[in-house]
């Protein structure tokens, strides 16, 4: 993991200890976490889930969500 994906994961994980993020809908997250979880199944795609984490941190930050 590149240092700028772990300092981002770093701050999403801690974000969820402040106050003022609303949450994303279960059906949203439910989205990415099948993804990733049909991604991480296949060792030669880890790649691909970690990009598909990055993109549910990116979408969180854009939306200032955290998951439920």
């Amino acid at each position: 993991i590149s240092q700028n994906l772990l300092k981002r994961i770093r701050a999403w994980a801690d974000w969820q200890f402040q106050d003022g993020a609303s949450t994303l809908s279960d059906d949203l997250f439910q989205g990415f976490l099948e993804r990733m979880v049909e991604q991480i199944k296949d060792d030669l795609n880890t790649p691909q889930a970690l990009s598909t984490f990055s993109s549910l941190i990116d979408h969180c930050d854009t939306e200032n969500a955290l998951p439920t």
